[in-house]
Parts: C-alpha cells; structure tokens; sequence
C-alpha cells in the first residue's frame, strides 16, 4: 500500500515536471527574435558618423627654411704672429668697446720687432717735435720739417701695425661670443681667438630655390621658434644672383634680439608666410575624395550623406582651403569616407557638435 502511494506520488511529480519544461520552451522558442546584421541595422537607422561644423578661420601659407643664427654685425679675429698667449681681458659674455685689448702675446717675438719698432717711434717723434721748435724760430728750411713728420708718420703706423699684432684689440663694440684660446696657449700664425658679435638684432641667413624666391619679398614676415617662443623678424635682403655651387639665392632675415633671447650660432628653423586668409574655409584634406578631376566631401542634410564637389585653394600642412562649394554653417561628415555614398542614410554620433 505504501509502495503504491509512494509510486503514484513520484510518476505525478515527474509529470508535472515534464508539462513546465515544454511549456517554458515553447514560450522561448516564440519570443526567440533573429539576429540583424550589420548592413540591415545599418539600412534602417544609418550609418554611424561624426560631424564637425564649417567656421571661418585664419589660413596662412608658410615656407620652411633652416638658417644659423648669428649676430647683425659679427666677426672673428686671426692672429697674425706665431706666440703663447700671456693674457686675456676678457671672457665669453663680456661686453667690449671697438679698440679693447683682448688678447696680449710677448713683446720681445724677434718676428714681430714690437720694441724695435717702438724704439724707433719714440726717435722719430722726439726728432719730429725739435724740427718743429727750429722751423718755428726759422732756422730750419721747412723741407727739413717735412722729412721729419713724414719719418715720424711711417714710424707711428709701423708701431701701430706692430701693437695689433702683439695685442689684439676688439675691432667693434659687442660681446665676445667666443672665446678659442687660454692663457699659455701656443698659437700658430692664422688661427681663430675670438668672435665678436652685436646681439641687439639677429640675423638668420638661408638659401631659397628658384621657385622659392619668386615667392618672397623684402618686408615679409619671418617667424623663428626658440624656447617654446616665437620671435618675428622680417625679410631684409633677397640676393638678385643665384649661387652657383648651391644653385639658391641667399636670403637674410633679422629679429629684434633686445631680451637676448636667441645666441649666435644656434640652427633654427626659419618661417615664412607668404600667404594669409582671415576668413578662410578649413577642412583636413583627408577629407577630401577624388572624382576624376573633380574633388569632393560628403555632408549632412537630412540624415543623409550628400555629396558636395569643392574647388581647393592653397595647400598647408594636413589643412586644405576651400575657394568653392562650402559656405559657413554647412555640416560636414569627417570620417568613414570609403563608406559613404550619395543619399546613403547616416546617423550622426556627435549631436549638438559646434
């Protein structure tokens, strides 16, 4: 009795059991809803893209030069005698007037002849001045007179050109910029010992092509990067001949330097601009597709990507000016170009993008 019992329990457990799985299948096979593809969701609510909103900005055409810096006035004295350096005035940074001993060799080199030399120059003069008392009293003709400035005269210069030698003086105002020699240096004949240059205004010199130089102009603007600055000059000289080793036409820009700010020497790239538009329509020429000879971008209207052909103007770097076929406010699709087509539908991503 009880093993019946307990038999009709279990068949009625397993029955019932049976009846909800069918049913709970059943339902999931009826709410089961196939999958889309891609190009079906794509039919129906447009492709994805993203947009950005024409304005009007400045446009502006450069030239890129490379050029060394170096002073409006600048320039390195040799030594004209084979010594040791005995003494400098001066160091790298120094501010020195046109006429500064700088450098100072021996006065006693037999080459130079510097004490001979101011040996003579004192017995000229001393000859030269009694001369000059006995012309005064007239007991001298004045040719002797003559003879005598003219000795004194060629042993001054003579003097002159022999202190030089011995001590090198700064030929103009300025900072010693470069300093090659040290005390007790040997230095042989026609050897650098020190570059001075006027730093108030620098100069960058560069080469331009011919097709380059038909492009510049004398008052254009020039632009240099230093520091993470910009420092604007203008074009001062456009050489009328063409180097021949280089086959280019040199050209010198100066920059106000009055914070001293850029050094003599540095290489730098020089900007020029040679075109500007203040209101000019922008697009990254990526954007742009190719029709044969016509050039086009899609934008939107609608909801649906129009193809819209455009003339281009200047070039500049990944930016393209339009001269035709966008005006301010068009809306235009900057991305996925080889999925577009005309009229096909799209959904923009960006909304509200200004």
């Amino acid at each position: 009795m009880n093993y019946n019992r307990i038999k009709l329990v279990f068949l009625t457990f397993f029955a019932v059991t049976l009846l909800i799985a069918s049913f709970s299948t059943g339902c999931t096979r009826e709410e089961t809803i196939p999958e889309k593809g891609m190009e079906e969701i794509q039919a129906d609510e447009g492709l994805p893209v993203t947009v950005e909103m024409i304005k009007p900005q400045v446009f502006k055409k450069y030239l890129n030069f490379y050029a060394s810096l170096s002073g409006i006035k600048e320039t390195t004295e040799y030594s004209k005698m084979a010594d040791r350096v005995v003494k400098l005035n001066g160091s790298v940074g120094s501010f020195v007037k046109e006429g500064d001993v700088i450098i100072e060799f021996p006065l006693d080199n037999p080459q130079v002849s510097f004490e001979q030399a101011k040996a003579a120059l004192d017995l000229s003069k001393m000859n030269y001045e009694r001369m000059k008392a006995l012309y005064e009293t007239g007991d001298i003709a004045k040719a002797k007179l003559d003879g005598a400035e003219t000795q004194y005269t060629v042993d001054k210069r003579n003097y002159q050109a022999m202190n030089q030698i011995v001590k090198v003086q700064a030929p103009i105002s300025g900072q010693i910029v470069e300093l090659y020699v040290k005390v007790g240096d040997d230095i042989g004949m026609n050897k650098p010992l020190f570059t001075i240059a006027q730093l108030g205004t620098m100069k960058a010199k560069f080469w331009a092509s011919e097709e380059e130089v038909s492009k510049l102009k004398t008052g254009m603007q020039a632009v240099i990067k230093n520091g993470g600055e910009d420092h604007t000059g203008t074009i001062k000289e456009i050489s009328m001949a063409m180097d021949n080793m280089r086959r280019a036409f040199a050209v010198e820009a100066q920059f106000n330097n009055s914070k001293k700010l850029l050094r003599s020497g540095v290489t730098t790239e020089v900007l020029i601009k040679t075109y500007e538009n203040p209101q000019a329509i922008v697009i990254q020429k990526n954007l742009l597709g190719k029709e044969g000879e016509k050039d086009f971008v899609y934008l939107v209207k609608d909801g649906k990507a129009v193809k819209q052909y455009v003339k281009i103007g200047m070039i500049e770097d990944i930016n393209a000016e339009i001269l035709e076929g966008l005006n301010h406010g068009d809306t235009i699709i900057n991305c996925c170009k080889n999925l577009l087509e005309d009229g096909k539908k799209v959904k923009v991503r960006n909304e509200g993008v200004k």
